[in-house]
């Protein structure tokens, strides 16, 4: 038979459950029962307090005494009967969790009422950076939780429950989040993009933007919040108060530019971050599902296969060379009903000879499949060798569909890549890791992988 422990952590700071020492607050077999509850109650409350209560108990929490306070006789009996208290360890929520310094520079400089002369409370200041903070910890997790819950294929995990869960019980700061799971997602949702403007409070509210009412005035800010050169908020306000002079608005401050950011975010998001990262990151975006049947998608592409080959050549001296960081390149094509793959060849490198290869490999199996020749609906691609090829997509398909240069989200084969490189891959001694523009720390170890190096298969055994 288990038994919960005696022991449980509170920000850091080791506890005894106070049930574990009472005679008349535990039933459980195990307690050492030394003194009666209203005796220990008594000795914390007393001006000497022996022992110290470390929290107290409510909110589905059980009341706690610290460990150090207690008197030797008592600690050595607790490790006898239970053993030595574990040490602590970092929650998931905690490895992610980082102090937002732009959240509380932002609050920091934040003015309001009429004349835009108020500055928030210092407490007000430690709460919203403390917020800001955690919902920032709240959404990398909540990626990495998405993630995990895809590799679980049909299991229901009630994901905004779990970050909640994560949320309540992380005290590293004095948050001041909701309880409640709706109302979080309701809160990270309308913080999302580190909207800071959203977790001040309305009792603060900048009265400063209703000075900037006339079209010219709206113009410029919109003008300066659109140059290329990305300008801080602060240097636009300078920008326009140079020219308010002059014409006799009034003065704004950066926190009157960032209400306007915010209000013409989608305007403006372009002139600072550029088409591409507008059209990935804050256009709408298609939902797409999968094909009713197979033959009607095809999606084509080519993949540097993480997985390390030592290759040797001569070098411009006639000297054999030998690297260990090469990779070879497959090209394949997917039906994208079921993820099949319909041909695919290989190469040292991407070109079009390979992705003919490829197109040729995919008719052939489809007579194998068929027992005739048959092309499908559409085809996808990249513009890779697009004058080259583009004849040759339009002859297999009826419909062929370049993807638009730039778009991150238009090829849908990059996740059958990833699940491969995961499931077959990673379990090889060669793998040399996810792309560095996936973000992972999964890495394998460098330095193990230079040391079995001359173990790597060469060419003919890589293929």
């Amino acid at each position: 038979m288990t038994h919960e422990s005696p022991y449980e952590y509170n920000d850091q700071q080791l506890g005894v459950k106070i049930k574990y020492l009472t005679k008349d607050r535990n039933p459980h077999s195990r307690s050492l029962r030394l003194v009666s509850y209203r005796t220990l109650k008594a000795r914390m409350d007393s001006p000497r307090r022996p022992e110290t209560q470390l929290r107290k108990g409510g909110n589905y929490h059980e009341a706690l005494i610290a460990f150090e306070s207690l008197p030797e006789f008592w600690k050595e009996l607790l490790i006898e009967t239970f053993g030595k208290p574990q040490k602590p360890t970092r929650s998931f929520f905690d490895k992610y969790y980082q102090y937002d310094v732009d959240a509380f520079n932002f609050f920091m400089s934040y003015r309001f009422g009429k004349d835009n002369s108020k500055k928030l409370p210092e407490e007000a200041i430690k709460q919203y950076t403390a917020d800001a903070s955690v919902l920032n910890t709240l959404l990398i997790v909540k990626e990495h939780r998405k993630a995990y819950i895809r590799t679980l294929g049909s299991v229901k995990v009630d994901i905004w429950q779990s970050l909640s869960n994560d949320v309540n019980a992380f005290r590293k700061v004095p948050h001041n989040l909701p309880a409640n799971k709706d109302a979080l997602r309701k809160k990270a949702n309308e913080y999302k993009g580190k909207n800071y403007i959203n977790l001040i409070s309305k009792k603060y509210n900048n009265l400063n933007a209703v000075k900037v009412k006339q079209k010219e005035q709206l113009a410029l800010i919109d003008t300066l919040l659109l140059k290329h050169q990305n300008f801080d908020y602060s240097f636009i306000a300078d920008i326009y108060n140079s020219v308010a002079a002059q014409v006799g608005w009034s003065p704004v401050t950066a926190q009157t530019i960032a209400n306007r950011a915010q209000k013409k975010k989608l305007v403006i998001y372009a002139g600072r971050n550029g088409v591409k990262e507008l059209k990935n990151k804050q256009l709408m975006q298609v939902k797409r599902s999968r094909p009713t049947s197979p033959m009607l998608y095809w999606t084509i592409d080519g993949w540097d296969v993480e997985l390390y080959y030592q290759k040797t050549t001569q070098n411009s001296k006639g000297n054999k060379v030998t690297t260990y960081t090469n990779r070879m390149t497959i090209v394949v094509v997917l039906d994208t009903y079921n993820n099949y793959p319909v041909g695919f060849a290989i190469d040292q490198h991407e070109n079009t000879g390979v992705i003919k290869r490829a197109l040729q490999n995919a008719m052939n199996h489809v007579k194998e499949l068929f027992g005739k020749y048959y092309i499908p609906y559409q085809i996808q691609s990249d513009n890779y060798g697009k004058k080259a090829l583009t004849p040759i997509y339009k002859a297999l398909s009826v419909h062929y569909t370049p993807a638009e240069v730039g778009n991150a989200k238009a090829k849908v084969i990059e996740p059958y890549f990833k699940q491969l490189n995961k499931k077959y891959c990673q379990k090889l001694p060669n793998w040399s890791g996810f792309g560095i523009a996936t973000g992972s720390k999964k890495q394998p170890n460098v330095e193990y992988l230079q040391k079995i190096r001359h173990s790597f298969p060469d060419t003919a055994e890589n293929i």
